[in-house]
């Protein structure tokens, strides 16, 4: 019973630990003053591995222009529903981070990366909570 109750708490601290990561990764990404919106357009469709999932992932090659340099990176994702979403010649926003040692351009989604930040945060405490309550339970009873 201990066990599992540990268990429990080292998944919610775990959790806890991955959600705090992804906030610093989608400020750094997409809302720090640094970050410029910019119009791209897909030229390509490259297949790379994905680590979380047996098989390749369509992954859009984005060419756009930024202070006279033209640019043609690859936008990140391990996303699932990344697969087969965009087409050539499609024109999107983007996140730029000059900034950032490697560069990396993010294809912009709104607020939906703030909402899935706040899921896995109270998914997170939520486990830990539950951990540490049974912790106590079992400690008093």
């Amino acid at each position: 019973m201990i066990e599992t109750i540990c268990v429990g708490i080292g998944l919610g601290i775990w959790t806890l630990i991955v959600s705090i990561e992804f906030i610093f990764e989608v400020i750094n990404t997409r809302f720090r003053k640094s970050v410029e919106i910019i119009q791209g357009e897909i030229v390509d469709l490259v297949e790379i591995s994905n680590s979380r999932r047996t098989g390749k992932l369509k992954c859009p090659v984005i060419y756009f222009m930024y202070n006279g340099d033209e640019y043609m990176l690859e936008a990140q994702s391990n996303a699932i529903w990344f697969i087969n979403k965009y087409k050539l010649n499609q024109k999107i926003e983007i996140c730029y981070n000059p900034r950032l040692i490697e560069k990396r351009i993010i294809i912009k989604k709104g607020y939906k990366d703030i909402v899935t930040v706040l899921v896995m945060l109270i998914l997170s405490l939520m486990l830990l909570g539950a951990g540490i309550g049974a912790l106590l339970y079992k400690i008093i009873v």
